[in-house]
């Protein structure tokens, strides 16, 4: 039996042969898309400098301030020393307090456009009460004075005519020497500006000072007062010219 077996090993062929086909492998072709990226322009942008224009030429009245600080000195006159007020002093310490906030309430810096306050327009802060002249805005007006004596019937002229200017009545009185109706006009003849006054003998009318003005004509047009009868109406009118 061993030598059969032994014959069997040495006659068996251990070596065998092993064919495998070589697989077929297909990639189908990859095509990459064209990718169009559109010309990027950046903007100009044009900031333009800015122009500031600052006048540091202020001129301020600060003799109110300093009147007002005056009192202070019966405190203290240590101006970085703490005041220390008694309980009595209380009502004294916040008049003097009232005083100096009274004093520097309409004092202040304005700017408008590129000017600095001017003296008039502190004037105007500081609520001056002028007789010189009168505001209307920042223009400066200068009260003109009439007379009225008129005893036509009809039209009387009270101002003259002034080019591109109204004649705007800030203070008028008047008297009548009869019964007669009175208005005042916008022209000879032209447009009422007022409604009619009905006066009877030694009768008048009186407009105090308003500084806003009680009626005024149309620009370069005459200040006309019209009479419905033929009275004597005597009295004085203050204007300006606006």
């Amino acid at each position: 039996m061993t030598q059969l077996y032994d014959s069997f090993a040495k006659n068996m062929e251990l070596n065998p042969t092993i064919n495998v086909a070589q697989p077929e492998i297909n990639i189908p072709e990859i095509k990459v898309p064209d990718i169009y990226v559109p010309e990027i322009i950046i903007p100009t942008i044009n900031v333009p400098t800015p122009q500031v224009t600052v006048n540091p030429e202020i001129n301020i009245d600060l003799n109110k301030v300093i009147d007002a600080l005056e009192n202070l000195k019966y405190l203290s006159n240590l101006p970085n020393k703490p005041l220390s007020v008694r309980m009595s002093d209380g009502n004294k310490f916040v008049k003097v307090i009232q005083q100096l906030q009274k004093a520097t309430d309409n004092l202040g810096v304005v700017y408008a456009g590129q000017s600095g306050i001017t003296s008039d327009e502190l004037t105007i802060i500081s609520g001056r009460d002028a007789t010189d002249f009168i505001w209307n805005g920042t223009a400066k007006l200068t009260p003109k004075f009439a007379t009225i004596a008129a005893s036509s019937s009809g039209n009387n002229t009270i101002v003259s005519a002034v080019s591109t200017k109204k004649i705007r009545v800030i203070q008028m009185d008047l008297m009548a020497d009869g019964d007669v109706n009175v208005k005042f006009q916008s022209g000879a003849g032209g447009t009422d500006i007022t409604g009619l006054s009905y006066l009877t003998l030694n009768t008048g009318l009186v407009r105090g000072y308003s500084p806003i003005g009680w009626f005024e004509t149309a620009a370069s047009n005459l200040l006309n007062l019209n009479l419905s009868d033929a009275v004597a109406v005597g009295g004085s009118l203050t204007y300006v010219e606006v």
